[in-house]
């Protein structure tokens, strides 16, 4: 039967993996025309390349809140149960936006906690559009991390209900996540080395050293720059500030007086 179970799938969560979708969710994709005509018999390695012809993301949508394909696609993959490595292949892939996110999604039911945080928290950094269709049938411009974290925080996907899993901070008190860190973490560490950098006295010389030399109205300020600090102790004829030369004022020319043949012409 199309609409049936592969007999070898494991059940999720203690029940038939189809039923994650609810009922009337999957009514309206057994109903649907690219189910009747693309579903059919379709393994894992034959999954692909529809998921590879997806366009679009989203849930029921138009007025008759038809399945879409994204959701057609998921609910295949709850019925064939594919192996891990090939799950994880789907989200991993960097190529196909679509294909990345159908796997997330179909993790996000069937898999544990932590797997789901350790294998959807390195997609909250890949920022690239994502035609969304919402419930009206118009497509939204919206990004992979943004779904991403709906995966994550919200109960509610694609019209579809996810399962609850724990939050963050409470598999960290367990010990089954290592604290999070973020770029932000890094670009903080990242001061905190610069910071002990320019405590260095050879540091801060090699960085004068390395700057612009400045102008003779700079160094008359209210110090000196590193540069005139090398200078000065080196002593380099090549360094030796120049004097300033005196203004000369130049009076002008005083004029000629025309003689009376120029006034003639």
């Amino acid at each position: 039967m199309a609409n049936s179970t592969d007999p070898l799938a494991r059940n999720v969560r203690g029940t038939n993996p189809q039923n994650l979708l609810e009922a009337i969710t999957r009514k309206k994709v057994y109903e649907t025309l690219y189910w009747k005509e693309k579903c059919f018999a379709v393994s894992a390695e034959s999954l692909v390349d529809l998921a590879m012809d997806l366009k679009t993301c989203g849930g029921l949508c138009a007025g008759k809140h038809k399945a879409s394909e994204f959701l057609c696609l998921t609910l295949k993959l709850l019925q064939i149960q594919p192996e891990t490595e090939i799950v994880l292949e789907f989200i991993t892939n960097e190529n196909h936006k679509y294909i990345r996110l159908l796997g997330a999604f179909y993790l996000r039911l069937v898999g544990k906690p932590v797997d789901v945080y350790r294998y959807l928290e390195p997609l909250l950094y890949d920022y690239r559009r994502i035609r969304y269709k919402n419930s009206r049938g118009v497509c939204e411009v919206k990004h992979v991390d943004e779904l991403v974290n709906d995966l994550l925080c919200k109960d509610n996907f694609c019209d579809v209900v996810l399962p609850r899993i724990p939050r963050r901070p409470a598999l960290e008190g367990a010990g089954h996540l290592m604290p999070k860190t973020g770029r932000l973490d890094l670009f903080n560490k990242t001061l905190i080395v610069r910071d002990n950098l320019g405590a260095n006295p050879i540091h801060r010389a090699s960085q004068g050293n390395a700057k612009q030399r400045p102008d003779d109205n700079e160094e008359t300020g209210r110090g000196a720059s590193a540069w005139s600090n090398l200078r000065d102790a080196f002593g380099d004829p090549s360094f030796v500030k120049k004097e300033r030369s005196a203004n000369v004022e130049i009076e002008p020319r005083p004029k000629k007086p025309r003689t009376k043949m120029q006034n003639e012409s």
